[in-house]
């Protein structure tokens, strides 16, 4: 899975474009570290996380889940 900070590009937002995680791709055993690691660089920024995915690893799914609720994180399935 690929995660990136995204910015709205609807006209007259700037410079507040509201920003979100994009989460895009199956889900694999390292994806949880890879969240984890995004969070850290946002430090106390809680953005909403955008998930586009086939599915993939459970275990590391579930352990998404845990990561988002522990952050209290929106999150929805969707594209960007």
């Amino acid at each position: 899975m690929r995660f990136a900070v995204v910015r709205s590009s609807a006209t007259g937002c700037e410079p507040n474009c509201p920003e979100r995680i994009s989460a895009e791709g199956a889900i694999e055993a390292g994806t949880p570290a890879q969240l984890k690691r995004m969070l850290k660089k946002l430090g106390r920024r809680k953005l909403p996380i955008i998930v586009s995915s086939p599915g993939g690893n459970v275990d590391a799914a579930l352990q998404l889940g845990r990561i988002v609720r522990k952050n209290k994180l929106d999150i929805a399935v969707g594209t960007t």
